[in-house]
């Protein structure tokens, strides 16, 4: 036995609650809901759980005026979008998706019994448009979609964003909404790096070189707490040391040195704030194994210590 639920389903029970849009599926299906919280014009978090009591199959209809930009966190379990124009997306825990649409008809699935939870951020193409060039944009955007763009496993840098805007989604006002609207951005600018570097990269970087950097990246932002060397992420891609720093700069516009620190930093900012760890436990989390010299990195990387940060929600986001 299924469940299949029409787009216009009269049974939908829809709330608008200030700034949130929650919207349930009718309780003969299960505990099924979605709260919408809009960041801005344009901008807006959706938090998805689902648990339906048999096979779900939810008919969607959605039709923009202008094209979106949709990233999202898998969370917890799995489902699928299939298209009627034959695009089909697969949304997993410990996955980010990342796709793009204007209009997209077609039906989400869920399994029975399975809990699944997910976070999407959606954005409007001219909101897009005011941290990216045309070209980039289109390249995103091209078509009435739906199109998928990227599949890549969650960092413990961007599961970190997800579960900051998740409390700050709680009560989106003032200091809350400032942090909502941060973490949002800096994910999406994470996700939509490898983007902006195909349409800018030096020319004389081969194809294979770019993908054994962005491998190195990936290294980086998934070991925080190892003790990543040049030397080593280096031989993990297959390069040669001097080939690999020189390919590095050209490439991202940074060292490695300095991208290790500035991920490393930015993660214990994001625990920190959240609070919930000790400095010296979030010190071993971002691969420093004597809490008085992260402490000390700390304080040089941002201007403040990281006691100061500790189990607060800061009113500004953290200076690079």
């Amino acid at each position: 036995m299924s469940f299949r639920i029409q787009a216009d389903d009269p049974d939908r029970h829809v709330v608008r609650e200030g700034q949130r849009l929650s919207a349930q599926l009718p309780e003969r299906v299960g505990a099924c809901r979605s709260d919408v919280t809009q960041i801005e014009p344009g901008l807006s978090l959706i938090h998805t759980r689902y648990l339906p009591h048999e096979d779900l199959i939810e008919e969607t209809q959605q039709q923009h005026r202008q094209r979106m930009l949709v990233l999202t966190v898998g969370l917890n379990g799995q489902s699928g979008m299939y298209s009627y124009n034959g695009v089909r997306l697969h949304f997993r825990a410990g996955q980010i998706t990342l796709a793009s649409f204007q209009q997209s008809q077609g039906e989400r699935r869920y399994a029975s019994g399975e809990a699944v939870a997910q976070l999407r951020i959606a954005m409007r193409e001219d909101v897009l448009g005011r941290y990216f060039d045309a070209p980039c944009c289109e390249a995103l955007l091209s078509g009435r979609g739906p199109n998928l763009l990227a599949t890549n496993d969650t960092s413990a840098t961007a599961l970190a964003h997800a579960q900051a805007m998740l409390h700050a989604s709680r009560a989106p006002e003032g200091s809350q909404r400032l942090s909502l609207h941060m973490h949002a951005l800096s994910l999406l600018a994470e996700q939509l790096q490898p983007f902006e570097r195909a349409q800018t990269r030096a020319p004389n970087l081969r194809d294979d070189i770019c993908l054994r950097l962005e491998r190195a990246r990936q290294l980086i932002e998934g070991k925080l707490d190892q003790p990543i060397t040049i030397a080593w992420l280096a031989r993990s891609v297959g390069l040669s040391e001097s080939h690999f720093k020189l390919a590095f700069r050209r490439y991202f516009g940074t060292t490695p040195r300095q991208m290790l620190l500035d991920a490393r930093m930015q993660k214990a900012w994001l625990l920190l704030e959240q609070g919930h760890n000790q400095v010296a436990q979030v010190a071993w989390e971002v691969g420093y194994k004597h809490p008085a010299n992260f402490s000390a990195a700390f304080n040089r990387y941002f201007g403040r210590t990281a006691k100061s940060v500790a189990g607060r929600l800061s009113d500004r986001k953290p200076r690079p």
